[in-house]
């Protein structure tokens, strides 16, 4: 049976869609505030960094929604960083960055 690729990647990426560990959705607010960190630069590069993954990881209708694969390429770091830094956020308010 021939199927074709188009569907199994539609599939797939449902899957992969469910298989979600942490899904982030920010407030206009947290959003401001994480932007602010990113922007002025005096905050540790932990921080920074913590921002960084928090907004590109934002799937909000204002967000971007990168998958972590792609937000760890991009600031050159593991994917397990960028898990752990979502699921920080999910067990903290958004001041304790």
């Amino acid at each position: 049976m021939n199927i074709p690729i188009d569907i199994i990647e539609f599939i797939m990426i449902g899957w992969l869609r469910q298989m979600k560990k942490y899904v982030i959705e920010l407030s206009s607010s947290e959003r401001e505030f994480l932007n602010g960190i990113v922007s002025k630069g005096k905050s540790t590069a932990h921080k920074i960094q913590h921002a960084q993954v928090l907004l590109k990881a934002d799937e909000s209708d204002e967000g971007v929604a990168w998958p972590d694969e792609q937000i760890a390429n991009t600031l050159d770091v593991n994917v397990r960083t960028v898990e752990d830094r979502k699921s920080t956020r999910l067990n903290s308010s958004h001041t304790d960055i």
